[in-house]
């Protein structure tokens, strides 16, 4: 199959892409960092990205894909989550997340950390019993009991 096919075939690059490329532009200058020291940093820890890539990335030109990002968070020292979203002023800002539009920064944030639901949505399982708010399914196995006590899920709570 021809490359061209393959592209056109592709989700076009969204808004996520570009944050996330406006985000490693932010965070790298701030530190100090040119893009010859992120790819420096990227192949010393097992990741590299050439120096060309990394400013496709910032400019959008370039996907990010979930291994870049984590390897990207490291290599500029902040958490995955910094990367992904964009940097507002104030949580009433409006930014745009992929897949649901544009929603205030604060409610943005709130989702990603795991603490805040897109949607208020109440489900149940087949026996009739309210299912765990996707807060409390953002959390590893190991702390989905807390997290069910934490939301009144947990059936052997008094």
């Amino acid at each position: 199959m021809p490359t061209q096919d393959r592209r056109e075939r592709r989700n076009p690059i969204g808004p996520t892409t570009r944050t996330v490329g406006t985000n490693v532009r932010r965070f790298r200058s701030e530190i100090g960092m040119t893009q010859a020291d992120l790819a420096k940093s990227l192949a010393a820890n097992g990741h590299p990205i050439p120096v060309s890539s990394i400013g496709r990335i910032e400019t959008g030109d370039r996907r990010v894909e979930v291994d870049d990002l984590m390897a990207l968070s490291l290599a500029l020292g902040i958490t995955p989550v910094a990367l992904l979203l964009p940097g507002a002023r104030s949580p009433r800002d409006h930014v745009e997340l992929t897949g649901w539009g544009e929603v205030e920064a604060g409610f943005a944030w709130g989702y990603v950390l795991g603490t805040r639901d897109l949607v208020d949505v109440v489900t149940v399982d087949d026996d009739g019993q309210p299912t765990a708010p996707m807060a409390a399914r953002a959390y590893p196995l190991w702390a989905e009991d807390e997290m069910k006590r934490f939301y009144g899920l947990d059936q052997t709570t008094p």
